[in-house]
């Protein structure tokens, strides 16, 4: 499941051009299946922070177009589902990292890392202005 979603674990090496992600042990752009604790959408970008959200957002997109209303029950049944599914092993620690200056949460590609050891705030790319290119490729 987490090849066909993109969300595999790949460790942080020396080797990596960016920097650990500050909140796990994975690359910085590491994407997650589902959340310990979901924080909805990128305060800068809107991306998503997990698939789960994602799936939820796009039931939210077509429930709009079609005028469909899903309650809260069955987006539970769709979260609840995905956990059984995958269990502890589908669940990582969040991706999405507070800016130190205006405390949103932003997805790894709208921020980025200080780099003078032991510094290492994280700051959005709209309070820094400024985001390395190789930060946002993926």
């Amino acid at each position: 499941m987490r090849k066909n979603t993109g969300t595999e674990v790949v460790l942080y090496a020396e080797s990596d051009l960016r920097p650990k992600h500050p909140n796990h042990g994975r690359k910085w752009n590491a994407k997650n299946l589902f959340c310990t604790n979901c924080q909805g959408k990128c305060a800068v970008c809107n991306a998503p922070c997990c698939v789960l959200m994602k799936a939820i957002i796009g039931m939210t997109e077509i429930e709009d177009q079609a005028n469909l209303k899903y309650d809260e029950d069955q987006i539970c049944q769709l979260a609840c589902s995905i956990d059984s599914l995958v269990g502890e092993h589908g669940m990582d620690e969040p991706t999405f990292i507070r800016c130190t200056q205006c405390f949103n949460f932003v997805c790894p590609d709208c921020c980025s890392q200080c780099p003078v050891y032991p510094c290492h705030d994280c700051t959005c790319r709209v309070c820094s202005n400024h985001v390395p290119k190789d930060y946002a490729e993926t």
